[in-house]
């Protein structure tokens, strides 16, 4: 998360289990995000970052407090 753009690069688990791990890179800019929401989700919640041309779904540790700070940037 910076001051303009959320990025997403995967860790080193996932550039292993898939073929073209820097596919899944993603740089969405602030501005573009309409709602982040957080969902049920195994081990650890999800956080759905929705845009207008579509929802970017991650999972992570601290996924509750993350959601918070990328909706606190993004209305900044």
């Amino acid at each position: 998360l910076t001051e303009d753009a959320l990025e997403f690069h995967p860790n080193i688990l996932n550039r292993a289990l898939h073929t073209d791990p820097d596919s899944l890179s993603v740089v969405l800019p602030l501005r573009g995000i309409t709602s982040v929401e957080t969902r049920f989700g195994v081990g650890t919640k999800i956080i759905d970052i929705k845009t207008a041309i579509g929802t970017l779904s991650i999972r992570c540790f601290g996924s509750g407090g993350f959601a918070k700070k990328i909706e606190a940037a993004r209305t900044a």
